[in-house]
């Protein structure tokens, strides 16, 4: 009997923590919508720096300056790269990160300073919030 309550307990825990996470389908559920391409071209336009965590929990800040550069840093690294708004999405490159490959995000503004963005797979790329 004790095993089949830590067994429903455990499937209960899991459903919850799964059920808290955020997808793409959640947030058009919430009616939310993707950033369109006139709204990250204008968010853009100024320097903008980013406090975030991303989908393996790593944390650091990111700036993006409107000349088409950034910087990224975290505990312990940071690196340099290029970005630009494309196709209604977000793409950066940096030098070290990812092997310099470039990685293109959907971006959705989840509150007044906060974005959530997603990778072309649709996998949590990361939460952010707007510090400059």
């Amino acid at each position: 009997m004790r095993k089949l309550f830590l067994v429903a307990a455990g499937s209960a825990l899991i459903a919850t923590v799964y059920g808290c996470a955020t997808t793409e389908p959640s947030l058009r559920a919430k009616g939310l919508a993707p950033q369109t391409q006139e709204e990250l071209t204008d968010l853009f336009a100024k320097p903008v720096k980013l406090r975030f965590e991303n989908s393996t929990g790593g944390k650091g800040t990111a700036t993006y300056m409107p000349d088409g550069t950034g910087r990224v840093e975290w505990p312990g690294g940071s690196d340099t790269g290029r970005w630009q708004v494309k196709d209604g999405k977000i793409c950066m490159t940096w030098t070290k990160l990812r092997d310099g490959k470039e990685n293109c995000v959907t971006s959705y503004k989840t509150g007044p300073r906060e974005y959530t963005s997603f990778n072309s797979d649709g996998t949590l790329n990361a939460t952010s919030t707007q510090i400059d």
